[in-house]
């Protein structure tokens, strides 16, 4: 099944704490979900999310098979957010229904429910429900619920070119004590409010910086992003040479985590630099690296098959 990664994944797939999966309050008590969730969460974290999504899938049907309230709410939010991150918004959307209905019959908070649900609702297009779902986080989440709540109503601000918008959100998150992450995220909203005023020097720098943060966090294809920001930045800058060296880089490393189309779809901007740059042509390893990139087959794997525990 050929699937379109969507570029809304500034977050990745991390809710609060760099991971698939939300907060859970406590872990499964079937040892074979447990397995399965801690098996999708270690795939994801290695940059594996066909693996995470099939492990998640083996979880959400142990947790409905125990009839387990809690950990349907936690396998099935996970798998929507996979599911939501490859362009299947509306299949991600109809498992959130069944999370909020684990979640009411388990009781507790859901603002982990609601900021995924906003994610989700924003990759499928539906930006006032992805909005709807962030504000409720912030008004009745836990804090890191709410901050990174904030970050998602940010982001839809700067899509949507609504400055005051941005503005107000960026304003709390400068004040707030923020890690891993959500620090991370900062940067990148920082970099979105200089951008929007036009000033892409210092844009450049938070993107730099949003680049190194996603690094020491061994998050690379969020680093690769914030690269690929960075490159727009230093264009605008008139630092081409820099844009293209970030180009390539982001090529680079989305051809080495599998991406393969979110990497061909960066060569065409290559091209493009090299003309404004007046380059002669490009270093020979980087043609190489750009030629297996086009010749390389389709890296998804059936994501419907069963997967097995290591």
């Amino acid at each position: 099944m050929r699937r379109q990664i969507r570029r809304w994944a500034p977050l990745g797939l991390a809710i609060l704490t760099g991971c698939a999966s939300p907060r859970t309050e406590d872990p499964p008590r079937d040892p074979a979900l447990a397995e399965a969730m801690q098996a999708a969460a270690k795939a994801f974290r290695e940059g594996q999310p066909d693996r995470a999504e099939r492990f998640y899938r083996v979880a959400l049907q142990r947790a409905r098979a125990a009839d387990d309230p809690v950990a349907v709410r936690d396998a099935a939010t996970s798998l929507a957010l996979v599911l939501a991150a490859y362009g299947h918004g509306e299949t991600a959307l109809v498992l959130i229904g069944e999370a909020r209905q684990a979640a009411r019959e388990a009781g507790g908070p859901v603002g982990a429910l609601d900021v995924a649900e906003a994610r989700i609702a924003w990759s499928a297009g539906d930006a006032e429900r992805a909005e709807a779902s962030a504000r409720r986080a912030v008004e009745t989440g836990r804090r890191d619920e709410g901050r990174a709540a904030r970050v998602i109503l940010a982001e839809l601000a700067f899509a949507a070119a609504d400055r005051a918008g941005l503005e107000e959100q960026a304003d709390v998150l400068v004040r707030e004590n923020l890690r891993g992450a959500l620090a991370a995220e900062r940067l990148r909203i920082l970099g979105y409010r200089q951008q929007m005023d036009r000033r892409p020097e210092t844009a450049l720098d938070y993107f730099v910086r949003e680049a190194d943060a996603w690094h020491r966090l061994d998050r690379y294809e969020d680093q690769a992003r914030a690269q690929r920001r960075a490159a727009a930045m230093a264009e605008q800058a008139g630092r081409l040479d820099e844009a293209l060296d970030r180009t390539y880089r982001s090529i680079r490393s989305f051809h080495a985590l599998g991406r393969r189309e979110e990497a061909a779809a960066l060569i065409p901007e290559v091209g493009r630099l090299v003309g404004v740059a007046g380059w002669p042509e490009v270093p020979g390893h980087w043609q190489r690296l750009f030629d297996e990139v086009r010749a390389r087959p389709e890296f998804h794997e059936n994501a419907l098959s069963e997967p097995t525990m290591e």
